[in-house]
């Protein structure tokens, strides 16, 4: 059995993989909260990168951020390119790619 530590970042994506997955919409939202945890509240922003990995096609707070993973459709992944966090390693910028169904 594994016995180290997940780093803040994994559990991230685990908790974005959930709002992804093909459940239910409600289910999806129920998730938000675990994601949440991981932000240094609703100042944390996020930067979504397109595919050059130059061109910003939004910037937003995790609020919105979240709220908008948990109802996505045709989204299959999200990569996390980087992140900054705070003294107390909570995240206080994401910056992603997302992958969509074509």
């Amino acid at each position: 059995p594994f016995s180290g530590t997940f780093s803040g970042t994994y559990l991230l994506l685990c908790c974005i993989t959930a709002l992804l997955a093909e459940r239910p919409k409600l289910d999806r939202i129920h998730n938000i909260d675990a994601a949440k945890k991981y932000f240094a509240g609703s100042q944390a922003r996020v930067q979504v990168i397109g595919a050059d990995n130059r061109t910003i096609v939004n910037t937003c707070g995790i609020d919105s951020y979240l709220n908008y993973l948990s109802i996505a459709t045709n989204m299959t992944q999200v990569m996390v390119l980087e992140t900054k966090e705070n003294e107390s390693e909570k995240i206080t910028y994401l910056k992603v790619h997302e992958l969509h169904y074509k």
